[in-house]
C-alpha cells in the first residue's frame, strides 16, 4: 500500500507545478513547425504555422506572391523569408502614415477647390 501524504493546499500545488514541469522538460511538443531551429517548412507545416487553407497557399504559390520552392510535386517554404512575407505589410508604419497624411491633405484640396 502507498503511503499516504497529508499536505496544505499551498503544498499541494506547488508539488503539481514541479511534477508539470518535471514532466514538460522530460517530453518536448514534437511535430509542430514552432519547433526550436525548423527552417524550412513542408505545405503543412506552413498552413499550420500560417493558418491559411492548402487551397490558399496553392493560389499564392501559382501566383507567385508567397516566396517558396518546388522540388518535383513538393512545395516547400522558409521560415525567414515566410516571416518576412508576412510582415511585409504592416500596418502602422510610420512611413505609411507620412503617405497617408500626405493623400489626405491632396484630397482635402481636391474637394474644397470644387
Amino acid at each position: 500500500m502507498e503511503n499516504l501524504i497529508v499536505a496544505t493546499p499551498d503544498q499541494l500545488r506547488q508539488i503539481v507545478r514541479e511534477e508539470l514541469e518535471q514532466f514538460h522538460k522530460s517530453n518536448p511538443p514534437q511535430g509542430t513547425p514552432q519547433e526550436a531551429g525548423k527552417t524550412i517548412f513542408n505545405l503543412s507545416q506552413f498552413c499550420e504555422y500560417t493558418g491559411l487553407s492548402k487551397a490558399t497557399v496553392y493560389k499564392l504559390t501559382a501566383k507567385g506572391t508567397v516566396p517558396h520552392a518546388k522540388r518535383g510535386k513538393r512545395i516547400y517554404f522558409e521560415r525567414s523569408q515566410v516571416d518576412a512575407w508576412l510582415l511585409q505589410n504592416r500596418i502602422g508604419e510610420p512611413e505609411s502614415k507620412h503617405k497617408t497624411g500626405e493623400y489626405l491633405i491632396e484630397n482635402r484640396r481636391r474637394r474644397v477647390a470644387k
